[in-house]
Order: C-alpha cells, then sequence, then structure tokens
C-alpha cells in the first residue's frame, strides 16, 4: 500500500476536522440546554431539555426506548431546528440519534479523532485502538501515554504535550486530540460503568442484545464495532481518495513525510519499528522515491558543477604564449616561475588562491589535499609527475581505511587525476610515472608504518 498524497491528506484533515468541530459543537448545543432541563420522570419526556438532563443523570438503559426510535429521529431534529437553527448545519456530519449526540459523541466522531491523531503522530492503528484508561495520565499540559504493539510485543511511553486542562480551546495536535476526546467521553465514560476500555461512544442504533454487562443497549467501544472503520467514516462524509481505505495508510503518509522532512535515519530511528522494516515497507512510498530522486538529481548537479581542475594539456610554458592577460596565462606563468619548493608543495597552479571556494577563509593553505577538487585548480603538462606521486600516495592510504571512509575523503581526487591524466598522450603519462616528482602532504595524510 502506498501512502495518501499531500492533497489527499490535507482533504482527509479538513473534512475529519469538521466532523469533530460539529459533534463538539453539537456538545455545547446540549450543555446549554441542560440547565433549562427537569427530571422527565415527573416533568415529562416531551421536551429536548428534560431528554438531555436525563442523559447526564439517568442510566441510559432507563430512558423509554421509544424516545429512540427511528421513527422519532426527524421529529426531534425539526425540535432542534426550531429552537436552534444552526442544528441544521450540523446535521450533516452528526451521526446516530441527534438526542444522544447533544451528550454522548457518535463513534463516528471518536474514528475521526484516532483518525487525524494517526495522521499526526505515525503510531501504529492497533496503539491508539486499544488504548485503556490506565494507560493515559492526563497532566495539566502534558499526557503520559503507555502503548502495546502486540504483533511485535512492544511496550512504549510517550508525552504528548497539550493546552492546559482548563483551557478548552485545544488544537489539533496529538495532546489536544486526547483532551477533546476525553472530554467529549465524559458522560459516555460515567455510563459505562466498569468500562476499561478508553474510546466509548454512542451507536447508531440500539444492540439487539448485551454482548457486554457493563455497557448500554446504546453505547460501545471502538474496538467491539469494526464495522465503524476509517473506510465506512470517509464513505459517509463523501472524501474522494485513492483506494484501499486502509487505516495504515494514514501511518504511512506521517512516516514518509517525516522521512522527507527529516531523512530517512530519522524515519527508521527509535523503538517503532526495525531499520529493516523501514526500508522494506516505509522507504518506498512515492514521496520517499520522489524526493530520492530530487536528492541524486541536485547531487550530480553540484558534482557537474564542480568538476574539479580545469586541464591544459600541454607544457606551461606553450600555453603562456597565447593565453597572457588571462586566468590561464597567470595559472601558467605561475607555473614557469615555481621554485623547487613550490614544486613539492603544490600539484597544481591556482587562478585565485585568496577565493578558495571549499572555505570561508581568505586564504587556501589546503594544497595539495583540495586542489583535485577545486574549481580554482588549473593542470598544466608539467604537473603530471607531480599527480602520479600523489596518486599513488593515495592508492598507498586506502588498505587503511574502510571503503566507505576512503571513497568519501579520497575517490573524488582518484577520479580527477585519472580524468586529468586520460587527457594527455600516453607517452607523456608514461615517462611522468617512470619519473615522479616528490609531493610533501600533511601528516595526516602520510601513510603509517
Amino acid at each position: 500500500m502506498d501512502e495518501f498524497s499531500n492533497k489527499e491528506r490535507i482533504a482527509i484533515e479538513q473534512t475529519f476536522r469538521r466532523v469533530v468541530r460539529s459533534t463538539e459543537r453539537f456538545q455545547e448545543i446540549g450543555e446549554s440546554l441542560l440547565a433549562q432541563g427537569q427530571d422527565p420522570r415527573s416533568a415529562g419526556w416531551d421536551t429536548v431539555a428534560n431528554i438531555v438532563w436525563a442523559l447526564h443523570h439517568m442510566p441510559l438503559d432507563e430512558i423509554p426506548r421509544t424516545i429512540w426510535a427511528s421513527s422519532s429521529k426527524n421529529y426531534w431534529w425539526a425540535i432542534l431546528g426550531e429552537h436552534i437553527p444552526e442544528t441544521d448545519q450540523l446535521r450533516s456530519m452528526i451521526y446516530g440519534h441527534p438526542l444522544i449526540n447533544l451528550v454522548i459523541p457518535h463513534l463516528m466522531y471518536l474514528r475521526a479523532i484516532q483518525c487525524l491523531f494517526l495522521l499526526r503522530t505515525g503510531w501504529s492503528p492497533e496503539e491508539i485502538l486499544y488504548l485503556q484508561h490506565s494507560d493515559i495520565e492526563f497532566g495539566d499540559t502534558v499526557i503520559r501515554v503507555a502503548t502495546q504493539k502486540k504483533r511485535a510485543s512492544t511496550f512504549r511511553h510517550r508525552e504528548l504535550s497539550s493546552q492546559s486542562r482548563e483551557d478548552k480551546g485545544w488544537g489539533w495536535s496529538p495532546g489536544d486530540l486526547l483532551r477533546r476526546a476525553a472530554h467529549a467521553m465524559r458522560i459516555a465514560q460515567k455510563q459505562a460503568v466498569g468500562n476499561s476500555d478508553f474510546w466509548v461512544g454512542s451507536l447508531s442504533r440500539e444492540r439487539p442484545r448485551k454482548r457486554r454487562s457493563n455497557l448500554p443497549l446504546w453505547l460501545s467501544t471502538l474496538p467491539e464495532t469494526p464495522q465503524f472503520s476509517f473506510s465506512v467514516l470517509v464513505n459517509r462524509t463523501g472524501l474522494d481518495i485513492s483506494a484501499p481505505l486502509d487505516v495504515r495508510r494514514l501511518r504511512k503518509t506521517h512516516k514518509s513525510a517525516k522521512a522527507v522532512l527529516l531523512g530517512t535515519l530519522a524515519g527508521s530511528a527509535g523503538d517503532d519499528h526495525s531499520i529493516e522494516v523501514f526500508r522494506t515497507h516505509y522507504a518506498q512510498s512515492t514521496t520517499v522515491h520522489t524526493i530520492a530522486a530530487k536528492t541524486v538529481l541536485n547531487a550530480q548537479q553540484l558534482v557537474m558543477n564542480r568538476m574539479g581542475p580545469a586541464v591544459v594539456s600541454e607544457p606551461a610554458a606553450n600555453a603562456l604564449e597565447y593565453h597572457r592577460g588571462n586566468q590561464i596565462g597567470d595559472a601558467a606563468e605561475q607555473t614557469t616561475q615555481e621554485t623547487p619548493a613550490d614544486v613539492e608543495l603544490s600539484v597544481s597552479s591556482c587562478i585565485d588562491p585568496t577565493n578558495p571556494p571549499h572555505t570561508t577563509d581568505a586564504q587556501c593553505f589546503d594544497a595539495p589535499r583540495m586542489c583535485l577538487t577545486c574549481t580554482n585548480a588549473v593542470i598544466f603538462q608539467d604537473h603530471l609527475p607531480r599527480l602520479v606521486a600523489y596518486r599513488q600516495i593515495l592508492k598507498d592510504l586506502e588498505p587503511e581505511m574502510a571503503p566507505q571512509q576512503f571513497a568519501a575523503l579520497y575517490g573524488q581526487q582518484i577520479i580527477n587525476i585519472d580524468a586529468a591524466l586520460s587527457q594527455f598522450p600516453e607517452e607523456v603519462v608514461a615517462a611522468a610515472q617512470a619519473a615522479p616528482a616528490p609531493v610533501r602532504v600533511p601528516l595526516t595524510m602520510r601513510k603509517a608504518h
């Protein structure tokens, strides 16, 4: 399975946030009605406010079942619309019976919270789905969560930051999402006596029989009701996203974005899964492949823009005759005036020693270590004896290093030396190899004996 595209991710977040906002706003309406309600056993069951009072103060199974009849749903929607016109705008995102939703959120709301949480954290679905009350500790601005990954038999303890518990202006961070859910479920948890599951909400219709003795007929937990799935929520909200509608793609979407933003090492690190699992399953996503391809192209472009020294396939004295007044002529003149000490300390000429491209210093002191990868360097035929000697120095270092280390430090220099030598006649190169010139290199490049 591939991850969701960025466009699909944005659409999922926006749609599921509307579900969350609508349900929470509907509960705010329920709270305003609670102040007007009275005990319906004496005041009557014919007003919304009295039913809201009953949902807060009576066991759910003691409320007359005629209240929840499917034929009465439109009636109650009409009553709510008369008193609170805003309910008409919220209706498309409210699932199940309107009266219950005034107090207890529907399982679709909880599923939307879970999906938003997975997009933000990249946790595995089972870690969030099977949360228990004992797994979550709500602090003032920190939420501590203990999760279990059953397939891998691993336990993890995390801390999630959030807005203060007293401040209900919660945002969309993982910690805030858990606070939203806990606040919305507070009456449902009160009704579900003895229940240990964290996710408890209302159903679309009454269960024909109790599966669990501690849950009223109109309540259930998400682990018990797989039919209220991510795919069902997507279809009910009319989201147009690619198949398959699998909740695991939310995790892969987060992992792919994390690998792109922080690098694949950060994406695979930690105790969430092994590096091998990341390489096999998550690093094969379209997003990571696309960014990896762009990285390779950028690296190739960087190399092409910094190919190394310029090569003039003739002696410096000959080049000086028709390159006077330009940078090549200056380099040629510099080469013809070299002292024996200059010969031992350099493997090329330099057109601009006061402006090295590899450092911000005003003077280059890195010859010959950086010359073979520097665009300021110019190689004439005079430098061949030094180049072959310097190449041998590098090759002598190779057995003392790991292949990756040698390739990173000196691999490009070897490539550039060979490329320069290939531009001269074979007999000239052979003569240089027969009589290499002495080259002095820093102590760190000298072979240990």
